[in-house]
This record gives C-alpha cells, sequence and structure tokens, in this order.
C-alpha cells in the first residue's frame, strides 16, 4: 500500500486460519492490521504482546455478527513479540512490520 500514510509497502503478513495459537513475530515490531476473511460469530481472537501464555495486553477481539470481510486497524508498537490465539475456525491475516 505505497503512498497510504501508516503502511509500509514491505509490510509483513501471517495467515491463520481455525483455532490455533500462533507466535507471528518474536521481538520488536509494529501491529498494522488484523483482516477478517472468514470471521466467525461468537468467536475469538486475542492479541497478546508476548511470546508465551494467554492473557490479552492488547486486546481480545469477540465477532458478535458475521460480517465478510472485515479489517481492524491498530498501528501500534509491540515490545517483546506478536502472539495471536484464535478460538474458533476464523481466517484471518495478520499485518505487521
Amino acid at each position: 500500500m505505497a503512498g497510504i500514510k501508516g503502511y509500509n509497502a514491505g509490510s509483513k503478513f501471517t495467515h491463520i486460519a481455525g483455532a490455533a495459537t500462533t507466535q507471528v513475530v518474536t521481538g520488536q515490531g509494529v501491529l498494522r492490521s488484523i483482516v477478517f476473511n472468514t470471521p466467525v460469530a461468537a468467536s475469538t481472537v486475542t492479541v497478546i504482546d508476548n511470546t508465551a501464555g494467554s492473557t490479552a495486553n492488547i486486546g481480545v477481539i469477540t465477532n458478535t455478527t458475521v460480517v465478510d470481510p472485515y479489517s481492524l486497524a491498530y498501528n501500534i508498537r509491540f515490545s517483546t513479540g506478536l502472539r495471536i490465539i484464535t478460538s474458533g475456525a476464523d481466517d484471518i491475516t495478520v499485518i505487521y512490520d
């Protein structure tokens, strides 16, 4: 997305499908956004600045309805790592630098 403020043309991404605990990256970075390609009602996505554990210190996203697709912009720094825990069969893409 070159030319759009806040987005780096070289941003990285991780695709997550289904219930999983995913260590997206270890170390410092910037969480740009989370795209819900196929959201599942009543599922949660827990976003953690750490390399272990399940306590959300960035946030917990709860899908109350199914709206295909949507994204949430964060543009925030994490310091220890980026860990995502999905509770349902959501299909998401995590975009980060």
